[in-house]
């Protein structure tokens, strides 16, 4: 029962006692009796409190207090049931002791008497209902016993009764965490970070929430501040690890499993993660290491059975692969995971069969898990068996159609048939809910197949930005390189091919030699936008910020819905401070493709000054303007109808304020009021292209159901 001890109640003990008989070696004086009784060592705690107890005679405040510190004692060796007794004690001097009763509360939690443990707390609350220990707990003790609704009641009360205190917005944000009100645990854990001084604690648990919610950036920096507070918490960089090998950022996770194993030589956990990450960087001989130094640490443990049983099998053992998979069996034959890693085993080693066997297994036991249907079809895509592995995937995207594991596996199976439109679809979708930098190389090698040149190399860009270095998406622009250079060699003419070798050196790093092809592209075609825009790119690379946004500028002039040439305008804005311009840029990139991450994070960073600065500049109409598309991008109505009302209220006349306004009411579900602002936008911009489609798309929206009360 997770109940915790409340802050600053330790018991006070007597510094007087009864003096001891001079004896040799001379007993401990009262001083360091008393220093023993209430200090951190449970042992010398124990022995030190039991002699004061013993030599006090007067049954008063004084001996209860002896007795509670005993208890802690107690507590520190895990003998909740002496310490329990000793709270008796206390209770029977001070029946009214509130602290005492919250106390013995919870020792009888940690005991796993809930009931008791209640009853305490209930009496505690019944003398005292402003003490908020006795709520936090209780609401503790509800929580362990499965009542959330009460236990949410009881935090809630405990923050009434102190806002400034951390405690409670700590609980009640674990609780809804629990519930998967995720939302709802992020704004607690952030107003507990506000009401007082950050810990690491505090910082991990919010960045653990963040990553359950997907959101693995923020998570990593949020490690990362635990990390400035509490250096040396081994747990802290192994956990920071895994987000980063979610990222792809595996040269980082490398650096922080190496930081814990430096500070904790035998972490069998970080050893275990160590060998995953070096199985995904293609060195399975230095994951065998990795996973054979866990073994030694901990030879029964089945993950890492299975874990060394895959590399083998990609390392071409496969004897040992299959002894290390039967390991993995032997020891959790109860659970799914081992049957899927041997049946990759069999498979790789051509027992189809003996795959599927297992493969039915990992169903049999956990035929709900979205983990065992996706081990399942990369199985039976090993086996080449498409049908089967795509029937997997529909099933795990029928549950949740932003699975993005699933829709890079789909995305494999259609590319593998040649169906480069529904592979590029699938990994469009992947891209939103798994940003990560293996789906973003799998995604520009589909549109690189696909014909899509330039999106197809924006994308392995954004694999680099995310890992930087990541080898699928360097061995790809190396290809790209290969052929482009020899479809200019067949033909010097080819304006696209030029740029897309010029596209490639420049992710590869190689600005001279991409600045060749540039001049070739644009000696044939002085107003190709994409030229011009990959030409920025270079100059800002030779810190020629002026002459880069010229370029920027002439590329959207040519083509406006350039999404790369808005974020490379709207990043280079942001570093020249025009946070206006800035935001405007990105979230049009962002409107034109919402999986522009960039744009999404680069926003998302800029908000706060952005909304002081609109603040400070209450007439500046183009700030104001940025700041509700800003939020109207990133998914904020509520703040962006708020942004574009200050715009239309300063100027009526403005039609971009308005049209704002009726897109952001039509994303929050209000079609009558989208429409009609919608219209005040076209009366006052006719021509409007934009506004004509956005109010025909409002038109097109279903009507709300009438408010309770309204005539339907």
């Amino acid at each position: 029962m997770v109940i915790g001890f409340v802050a600053g109640s330790g018991a006070q003990t007597p510094t007087q006692a009864p003096a001891q008989s001079q004896t040799k070696p001379p007993p401990p004086s009262t001083e360091d009796l008393t220093k023993d009784c209430q200090g951190n060592d449970a042992e010398k705690r124990i022995k030190a409190c039991s002699q004061l107890i013993a030599a006090t005679k007067v049954k008063d405040a004084k001996l209860a207090a002896l007795y509670v510190a005993r208890a802690y004692g107690y507590i520190g060796r895990r003998e909740f049931n002496q310490a329990i007794l000793d709270f008796d004690q206390a209770l029977a001097l001070e029946p009214r002791n509130v602290q005492y009763l919250v106390l013995r509360g919870i020792a009888y939690g940690f005991n796993g008497e809930t009931p008791r443990a209640v009853a305490d707390l209930d009496n505690a609350i019944k003398l005292n209902p402003k003490y908020k220990e006795a709520w936090l707990n209780r609401g503790a003790a509800y929580e362990a016993a499965g009542d959330a609704a009460r236990a949410a009641a009881d935090y809630d009360h405990a923050i009434a009764l102190d806002p400034a205190d951390p405690a409670g917005y700590e609980r009640r944000a674990l609780l809804r965490q629990a519930a998967g009100k995720f939302d709802e645990a992020l704004a607690d854990f952030d107003k507990m970070l506000s009401v007082a001084k950050s810990t690491a604690q505090g910082l991990r648990e919010r960045a653990l929430l963040l990553q359950k919610m997907g959101r693995f950036g923020p998570a990593e920096e949020g490690y990362a501040q635990a990390i400035r507070l509490a250096p040396r918490w081994e747990l802290l960089y192994r956990e920071r690890a895994v987000v980063r090998a979610v990222r792809n950022d595996f040269q980082g996770a490398l650096a922080d499993l190496d930081a814990a194993l430096k500070l904790v030589p035998e972490y069998e956990v970080a050893q275990r993660v160590r060998g995953l990450v070096l199985e995904k960087l293609g060195r399975y001989q230095e994951a065998v290491e990795a996973l054979d130094a866990a073994l030694k640490l901990n030879e029964h443990d089945p993950d890492v059975h299975a874990a060394l049983a895959r590399v083998l099998a990609l390392l071409g053992q496969d004897e040992e692969a299959l002894l290390e998979a039967n390991k993995a069996v032997e020891l959790a034959p109860d659970t799914a995971a081992p049957y899927l890693d041997r049946a990759f085993v069999l498979a790789r080693s051509g027992k189809a069969d003996a795959a599927v066997a297992d493969l039915d297994m990992a169903l049999v036991i956990d035929p709900a898990s979205a983990t065992v249907r996706l081990g399942r079809a990369r199985v039976f895509a090993l086996l080449d068996k498409a049908v089967p592995a795509l029937a997997e995937l529909d099933v795990v995207l029928a549950a949740d159609p932003r699975n993005g594991e699933a829709l890079l596996q789909r995305a494999a199976l259609w590319a593998r048939r040649g169906e480069m439109k529904r592979a590029v679809a699938d990994l469009d979708s992947a891209a939103m809910s798994l940003p990560t930098a293996e789906v973003f190389a799998a995604r520009g090698e589909a549109l690189w197949r696909d014909g899509q040149a330039d999106r197809a190399l924006r994308s392995l860009g954004r694999a680099l930005a995310l890992a930087p270095g990541y080898p699928a998406a360097k061995a790809a622009l190396d290809r790209i390189v290969a052929e482009t250079a020899k479809t200019i060699a067949a033909k010097r003419s080819d304006v696209g091919a030029h740029l897309s070798r010029a596209q490639a050196l420049l992710l590869l790093g190689k600005a001279d030699e991409a600045s060749a092809d540039l001049d070739a592209a644009l000696a044939a075609d002085a107003r190709n936008a994409r030229a011009l825009r990959l030409r920025g790119e270079l100059r800002e690379t030779r810190k020629q910020a002026a002459e880069a946004l010229a370029d920027y500028n002439a590329a959207l002039a040519i083509d406006p819905d350039d999404v790369a040439a808005r974020l490379d305008r709207g990043r280079l804005s942001m570093g020249r401070q025009d946070l206006a311009g800035a935001a405007a840029d990105l979230a049009e990139a962002l409107r034109l493709d919402p999986t522009a991450g960039e744009a999404r994070q680069l926003l998302g960073a800029m908000m706060i000054p952005l909304a002081m600065t609109s603040r400070m500049q209450p007439k500046n109409e183009a700030m104001l303007k940025a700041l509700g598309e800003a939020y109207l991008q990133t998914g904020d109505a509520d703040n962006a109808i708020a942004a574009f009302t200050r715009l239309t209220d300063l100027s009526a006349a403005n039609a971009a304020g308005w049209y704002g306004r009726g897109r952001a009411e039509l994303a929050k579900g209000d079609r009558d009021g989208a429409i009609r602002d919608l219209e005040k936008a076209l009366s006052l911009d006719p021509g409007n292209k934009a506004v004509q489609r956005a109010l025909e798309q409002a038109k097109a929206a279903p009507k709300a159901p009438p408010k309770p009360g309204e005539p339907s």
